[in-house]
């Protein structure tokens, strides 16, 4: 299928969806950052800023969820890590 994630981008670890807005699905992927859907899956985006990586790995992502008290920030458990991730 067309705009799904690539075969790198499959493997994934955690999947949260915006506690207001259920067509906004975030994954988690196996050292590959995260994939941003804000069409229920239709489409997605690789979202990599403020994550470091090592040669072209980034962090295996293990869990993440909205904040509670503001959406607009994201927390995430990482492994693996080439360095703090931030941004």
């Amino acid at each position: 299928m067309p705009n799904e994630p690539q075969d790198g981008d499959r493997v994934f670890r955690s999947l949260t969806v915006h506690p207001s807005d259920p067509n906004t699905v975030l994954l988690g992927t196996e050292r590959n950052g995260f994939m941003l859907s804000e069409d229920g899956g239709v489409t997605w985006a690789r979202l990599r800023a403020g994550l470091r990586s090592s040669d072209q790995v980034y962090s295996e992502i293990w869990d993440i969820d909205y904040s509670a008290s503001n959406p607009d920030v994201i927390m995430a458990a990482t492994l693996d890590s080439p360095g703090p991730a931030y941004g």
